[in-house]
């Protein structure tokens, strides 16, 4: 028998606090980010299980993050594919940059996200969410079990612009 993976229990209700300190953070180091991942999930209505936080944010900006981060003495860990996770008391923030995978992907998606000014409110903060088409296709990226379902949900969605999602497929993912 094994215990537990994780000491971190983050419930639901406790995932727009933490968007709202790490999108504070990074709008304080002048570092433009924009949600995807579970959270981005739960901005589009699919309500699920997750452990962190995930923000998009280029190499230059997760630089930036890590930095300010250490210089705090906050706990961080290097993500493999590209970014820095911030663990603390409140739960896990990851700046992702893919540097080792589908760069030009998250940039395309985190000036799309702030050029639509698309943004949810986290904890009554304005936060940057990815387009619908740009977290269908970074589920592609992602391979995982649970990205193929999330990747499910958003394709059944009507509001999709699948022309839209098609291209960005096209352009990244060949």
């Amino acid at each position: 028998m094994t215990g537990p993976k994780s000491s971190l229990l983050l419930p639901p209700a406790d995932l727009p606090r933490l968007a709202r300190r790490g999108a504070e953070l990074a709008a304080a180091l002048g570092v433009r980010c924009a949600l995807v991942g579970g959270v981005a999930m739960h901005a589009y209505g699919l309500v699920r299980a997750t452990k962190a936080v995930d923000f998009a944010v280029t190499a230059e900006g997760a630089s930036v993050l890590e930095a300010a981060l250490c210089a705090r003495g906050e706990t961080i860990t290097p993500l493999r594919i590209g970014g820095v996770s911030w663990s603390g008391d409140q739960g896990v923030v990851d700046y992702i940059d893919r540097r080792f995978g589908p760069t030009a992907l998250f940039v395309e998606a985190l000036d799309e996200a702030h050029r639509l000014a698309s943004s949810v409110l986290a904890d009554g903060f304005p936060v940057t969410v990815v387009s619908l088409e740009h977290l269908a296709a970074l589920k592609m990226v992602g391979a995982r079990p649970r990205d193929d379902a999330d990747l499910d949900h958003l394709l059944r969605r009507a509001d999709l612009d699948y022309a839209a999602g098609r291209g960005i497929v096209l352009r990244h993912l060949g």
